[in-house]
């Protein structure tokens, strides 16, 4: 864990790598209602930081797993993606790299603190953030 402060330093000087994963269930996909900035109150796909030393495609499962209860089957790597906040958990803009993973996710559903609902929806029905529309898209090629 990177102290508050020092992790705001890091976040005003240089952009953070990000997993993010679109889970499915049959033709549906999980979204969570985001807590914090970046993106407070949006609908999103769960996931975060990628740990120094941890393979992408763990990072994707253990981001799902954490904050959703859910465990991702034979995750695949949609695409890389660039996001850019006017404001950040701690006022700032921040830049990340987001790194897109999906897969067929199942369990039993309990949310941590970073989200505030959840909602399954088919791909074609969120209408929101343009990177989610564009992972989306890129997903499921429509």
């Amino acid at each position: 864990m990177i102290p508050k402060d020092e992790y705001a330093r890091i976040l005003r000087q240089m952009p953070i790598v990000c997993i993010d994963v679109i889970a499915q269930q049959g033709d549906v996909v999980f979204f969570v209602k985001r807590r914090d900035e970046p993106a407070k109150g949006e609908w999103w796909f769960p996931g975060g930081r990628l740990r120094k030393g941890e393979e992408l495609h763990h990072a994707a499962q253990r981001k799902l797993l954490d904050e959703t209860g859910l465990y991702l089957h034979d995750p695949w790597q949609v695409g890389t993606y660039s996001t850019v906040f006017e404001t950040g958990p701690f006022g700032d803009p921040v830049h990340s790299v987001n790194v897109v993973f999906a897969g067929f996710a199942e369990g039993r559903i309990f949310l941590d603190e970073t989200s505030t609902d959840y909602t399954w929806l088919k791909p074609q029905e969120y209408a929101g953030h343009p990177y989610v529309e564009k992972a989306l898209r890129d997903a499921f090629k429509r």
